[in-house]
């Protein structure tokens, strides 16, 4: 049975439709889940891998930033950018193949558990994914963002509290 208003299947709100492992090198995946357009979708990002060389000396990131992993809550080595002149902007690109110093979406602000949650709106496709480096030879390792059913937002692994406010832009 086809529900338009949701994935094109009947699905539960808010539950899981695809995980996709998105590899910390140049190379793109893309999703299996065709995302109908127009439908407003949630994304979850999460997990971390050792990207190199990013000054100041931050070997690990997550979606949208590299940070010190000996101690992921000081914000002074946290950063969205590679260092120098090429202002290119780290991260977990969706339908961005050009990395450069745009990459959309933006996950949020700075997360130490590296989970980020954001509404996403199909665009009658599947998503290619990609993450964004100066230096991607350097790069160790993958991160997963999770595609769940439209109509509700997923409950959250990292909202202890249950409200759920932590929320990056749409794409």
């Amino acid at each position: 049975m086809v529900d338009p208003k949701t994935c094109g299947c009947v699905c539960v709100p808010g539950s899981l439709i695809e995980s996709v492992t998105v590899p910390c090198a140049r190379t793109p995946v893309v999703s299996s889940t065709t995302l109908l357009a127009g439908v407003p979708y949630y994304l979850r990002a999460s997990g971390t891998c050792t990207i190199g060389f990013v000054r100041p000396y931050a070997p690990d990131a997550d979606a949208e930033y590299a940070f010190t992993p000996s101690d992921p809550t000081n914000l002074g080595g946290v950063t969205d950018r590679c260092p120098g002149s090429s202002g290119i902007e780290l991260g977990i690109g969706i339908d961005d193949p050009v990395i450069d110093g745009t990459k959309t979406p933006k996950w949020g602000p700075y997360d130490p558990t590296h989970v980020y949650t954001i509404a996403f709106t199909g665009k009658g496709a599947p998503i290619t994914l990609n993450y964004h480096d100066c230096v991607h030879r350097d790069n160790v390792g993958s991160m997963t963002v999770d595609v769940f059913c439209p109509g509700a937002r997923p409950s959250d692994p990292s909202d202890s509290d249950g409200d759920s406010d932590k929320e990056g832009a749409s794409g």
